[in-house]
């Protein structure tokens, strides 16, 4: 499968099963951290990311406890966003390594 593997931390999950428009829909949803770029010192920490996933594997990771790092896997997917076609970062598949209570530096208040 093309795309990439990274290490992240997920701060939550989302998933919608339901009818919208006459339409069935089905959708999952990731909150990972990323890092701010700090290139040209306007900017310092971490920024959380909305990144689309299949419904199932939001599902299935919805009884896990917040925040999770985990091993991700990162693909493109063609997408239509109403104006016309693009390309989406998307998470196809992810495998905890930890939670936030194996793993105290997850929960660590500023």
């Amino acid at each position: 499968m093309n795309g990439f593997d990274k290490q992240v931390v997920i701060r939550g999950v989302k998933f919608f099963s339901g009818r919208i428009d006459d339409k069935d829909i089905e959708s999952g949803k990731f909150y990972v951290d990323e890092q701010l770029d700090e290139a040209n010192g306007t900017a310092r920490g971490m920024y959380t990311v909305e990144y689309a996933a299949p419904f199932e594997l939001a599902k299935a990771a919805i009884t896990l406890d917040f925040p999770v790092t985990a091993n991700c896997h990162f693909s493109m997917k063609l997408v239509n966003a109403g104006t016309g076609k693009a390309h989406k970062l998307t998470i196809d598949r992810f495998s905890p390594v930890r939670t936030k209570l194996d793993d105290p530096l997850l929960t660590k208040k500023a």
